[in-house]
């Protein structure tokens, strides 16, 4: 448990909760600070919770009402009876919001919990790679980052163009942001189209080149299906943020030395950049902040302008449309695509991500949902504690990945993008909203150590698999795997093109209005669909069966000549 925790305060004191949206009206109970958890217990279940400390996102004082916020949305207003004993509760629950991820809750329940379900060997490269076709003539497999020292951030094995020797990365990580060079993320299984990711180069002022750089982009287009025409570089960025950053040592690739990517304009027949403008991460939080607080405010008559000056739902539709082209330029044009921001590891992976979904009925489905999120998110280092942590929670952290710490909801963009899709394309994935909650919850603060640490180096160092419980392991127990199954599913082979038109984004109201009415029939609603299902699903066996029995009596009947 965690040492700073008094035993007056383990033992617990009586209090006031309000809880948002109805803050006007506080129910009695006892507030208790455990090892990892902040427990208030009331006659009003509704009142009731239990928080574990790295949940909670701010928790202030303010006199004797210490108010907090959490990470899923909901908030608290808690009554002591005096300041102080405000005040020396809200120094406890800030020093426990600061344990390091060693630490964390994961460990100790993976000790305490009675079942052991696997769920750490759900994603094996090699098995992804043979099902895309990789290796092959035109790609090979690297193992050069086998110890982490060409890129800590990195996977183990990466698939790169088959005549770039090891050598040429080495040479191309140094030239990149956090070492991450381009490296194929996906194939398209028909088109043989690539899709790799990097993050930016460091050109800076000086517009600095990297010759071994430009000649992996041109083995890029030499390995791709039509080498003869042009491939797209992507920058997720605006151009003046992309500016801004090659005046601070990054930038973008200097496109007249990279031959044969970017269309010309017919304006000028001069190439230049692509530019997305997905936004900062760095600003993402400030914008769920506001937009959430539009989505629970009792103020009506403002939320459609609240709501928009948020700016949260103009960066889900950019997303959208942004993965929507990339798709397109693979399925329709057979051509490469590299996408890159900053980092390579943020907002590079929601549109990486989308694009797959989008092209590869697999990844709609449950099973290949959780190998993308482990491929894509996991293995190659989205640093989900640095990502998820704020930064008044305690000191910055070692982290192998180096990727700069502050709090940005990246991962919870991308699962609200995935859920617009559920309500575009509602029978074409196999999983439901209540699974895109359960993953944002756990993204965020968690008992199991999926989520932990933010890639495989330090995932490895801390022994995470052998040391607590996989997220994947809980949700296929069998009544959890029920409440996840998207009870209209019906495989939707192909390519998918959701709508981003601005009249097609909806509020996700089951995470963000948290604490409405609208979530005490949530999952009533889908237990009666779970029950439908099964009547249906029975009749239809026994229909088919009676229909088995007919066919055979009629044949009966026509061998025997009664016919």
């Amino acid at each position: 448990g965690y040492l700073g925790t008094s035993l007056a305060m383990a033992e617990g004191v009586d209090v006031h909760v309000s809880r948002q949206p109805d803050l006007d009206n506080a129910s009695p109970g006892r507030l208790t600070c455990e090892g990892y958890n902040l427990m208030f217990k009331s006659s009003n279940p509704r009142a009731s919770f239990n928080l574990l400390y790295n949940m909670i996102e701010y928790c202030e004082p303010d006199g004797r009402l210490l108010k907090i916020k959490c990470k899923n949305h909901q908030r608290y207003g808690v009554l002591f009876a005096s300041d102080l004993e405000c005040s020396r509760y809200t120094q406890s629950v800030n020093r426990a919001r600061a344990h390091p991820p060693a630490e964390r809750y994961a460990f100790v329940y993976a000790q305490q919990e009675g079942y052991k379900a696997d769920g750490w060997g759900l994603y094996t490269p090699k098995t992804e790679y043979d099902r895309l076709g990789l290796p092959d003539a035109k790609w090979r497999l690297s193992t050069a980052n086998e110890d982490f020292s060409l890129c800590p951030s990195y996977p183990k094995t990466l698939i790169v163009p088959a005549d770039v020797d090891d050598a040429t990365l080495l040479e191309m990580a140094e030239f990149r942001q956090l070492r991450r060079f381009p490296v194929v993320r996906y194939i398209h299984p028909k088109t043989r189209a690539p899709l790799l990711v990097t993050s930016q180069p460091l050109v800076g002022t000086k517009d600095t080149r990297c010759y071994e750089d430009e000649r992996m982009f041109r083995s890029i287009l030499q390995a791709g299906p039509n080498p003869d025409k042009n491939g797209y570089i992507i920058d997720l960025r605006s151009k003046e943020d992309a500016a801004a950053l090659k005046s601070k040592g990054g930038g973008s690739e200097l496109i007249d030395h990279y031959f044969g990517w970017n269309p010309e304009n017919p304006a000028d027949n001069k190439r230049r950049s692509v530019h997305a403008d997905l936004g900062r991460e760095s600003t993402y939080a400030d914008s769920l902040s506001k937009f959430s607080e539009a989505c629970v405010s009792t103020d009506t008559s403002s939320f459609l302008t609240r709501a928009d000056a948020s700016g949260w739902l103009h960066y889900i539709k950019t997303t959208l449309s942004t993965a929507v082209v990339v798709s397109r330029i693979l399925v329709r044009e057979a051509l490469p695509v590299v996408i890159h921001a900053s980092t390579g590891c943020d907002i590079e992976l929601q549109v990486l991500s989308l694009a797959q979904i989008f092209m590869d009925p697999v990844f709609r489905t449950f099973e290949g949902f959780k190998l993308l999120i482990e491929k894509e998110w996991i293995d190659f280092g989205y640093p989900f504690e640095a990502r998820s942590s704020s930064a008044e929670a305690g000191p910055a952290r070692p982290s192998s990945s180096k990727s700069a710490r502050f709090m940005s909801p990246v991962f919870i963009m991308f699962l609200d993008c995935v859920w617009q899709c559920l309500q575009q394309y509602p029978c074409a994935f196999e999983f439901n909203e209540a699974f895109l909650l359960a993953m944002a919850e756990h993204s965020q603060a968690s008992r199991y150590g999926t989520f932990l640490f933010d890639c495989q180096k330090d995932r490895e160092a801390a022994g995470l698999s052998e040391k607590t419980l996989s997220f994947w392991g809980f949700c296929d127990i069998p009544e959890e795997l029920r409440r996840f199954k998207n009870v209209f599913y019906e495989p939707l082979p192909g390519w998918i093109k959701p709508s981003f038109r601005p009249q097609s984004i909806q509020v996700w109201l089951a995470l963000y209005g948290a604490g409405t009415p609208y979530l005490e029939f949530h999952d009533e609603v889908h237990e009666l669909l779970m029950f439908l299902k099964d009547k249906h699903d029975t009749a239809k066996e026994e229909i088919e069966l009676k229909q088995t029995e007919l066919a055979d009596l009629e044949a009966k009947v026509a061998a025997a000549g009664l016919a």
